[in-house]
């Protein structure tokens, strides 16, 4: 560093403060003489508090105005930085006179445009080009406005199966929401729509007889809400959603399609209900056939039948149902698949 060199360089007026803070860094770097000036872009940026592009503009205005002159070039790998010379004599002009007395328009540069004048297009280096478009246009697509506003309608949703479930505020909400919202939209919807007909089945009954709201969501049970017993004949009538009395022979011949397409989940939520004594609603195309009907095989409960069918269900991971007052139930066949008491 040159103190006697920095003290000339607080004296200059440089117009601007990221002008006059490049020039100190450089003074600090460079000897009483003026030369070894070679921190890096970066190192000068850092300590002007300005950008890298700022101090290249400022490095190469100093070096057109004299001010500073290149002695090797940099940029031949890590560390390779250009060394520059300070003129002193200049620096010593530039503190007499200040930045714009001294070097004027010509330090900022070429304003001029190199086509100015020029009417032979053919002697151009560069030929003039189409500018673009000019005019305003719609905004552009955008997919991610549809995911918004599809967010925004689950919420709805959510928001109206919350407060319509009955007692909800007792269930545990943020996997209930987490559960609704990872549903498909179809769903969503039929979730929301089976709240009326909960609400208005249960009616006096008692709440302990409600599911939990995340069962609800999870197990699917908004499609075996029955209608409510006030309208359930006229719905019937009118071919929509038709109740299944627990434990009779179409509710045994759903329960098995449901446990063969869904499994223990499937099964569990219609076996909860029937336990409970509460009819179960389906839609009137669900129900089971006459030919379904007369196909079903009714065993005794307890009998040896009745042994066979549980047992060929645990092992698939279902539990079958018991009925608590009925003494009968239907099952597919008289013996499960394979079983040896078939064969026998």
């Amino acid at each position: 560093m040159s103190a006697r060199l920095l003290g000339v360089g607080f004296s200059c007026n440089m117009g601007t403060a990221g002008r006059k803070l490049i020039l100190l860094k450089l003074i600090d770097a460079c000897d009483d003489d003026g030369s070894n000036i070679y921190p890096s872009v970066s190192t000068i940026a850092t300590a002007a508090q300005c950008s890298a592009r700022q101090v290249q503009r400022e490095l190469a205005g100093f070096c057109r105005v004299g001010l500073l002159s290149v002695v090797a070039s940099g940029g031949r790998g890590p560390g390779s930085t250009t060394h520059y010379q300070l003129d002193v004599a200049r620096l010593h002009e530039l503190a007499a006179h200040g930045w714009a007395a001294l070097f004027g328009a010509a330090a900022k540069g070429d304003r001029v445009s190199p086509l100015e004048g020029d009417t032979a297009a053919a002697t151009r280096v560069t030929a003039e080009t189409n500018k673009g478009d000019k005019l305003s246009h719609p905004t552009p697509y955008n997919p991610s406005r549809e995911r918004d506003a599809g967010a925004r309608e689950a919420g709805k949703r959510w928001r109206s199966l919350k407060h319509g479930y009955p007692q909800a505020i007792k269930d545990d909400l943020p996997r209930a929401e987490a559960l609704f919202l990872a549903a498909s939209e179809a769903d969503q919807i039929a979730m929301v729509e089976a709240v009326p007909r909960l609400v208005a089945y249960l009616g006096g009954e008692k709440h302990s007889r409600r599911i939990r709201l995340p069962e609800f969501i999870q197990q699917r049970a908004w499609e075996i809400v029955p209608t409510a017993p006030a309208t359930a004949t006229a719905t019937a009538a009118a071919g929509g959603h038709r109740q299944v009395a627990p434990f009779s022979r179409d509710f045994w011949i759903l329960w098995h399609k449901r446990a063969a397409r869904d499994g223990r989940r499937g099964a569990r939520l219609w076996s909860e209900w029937a336990t409970k004594n509460l009819p179960i609603g389906v839609d009137q195309a669900t129900m089971p056939t006459d030919a379904e009907r007369e196909a079903a095989w009714r065993v005794d409960v307890g009998a040896d039948e009745w042994s066979a069918w549980a047992r060929w269900y645990e092992r698939r991971g279902v539990a079958m149902p018991t009925p608590i007052a009925a003494e009968q139930a239907w099952m597919p066949s008289r013996w499960p698949p394979g079983d040896a008491e078939a064969a026998a």
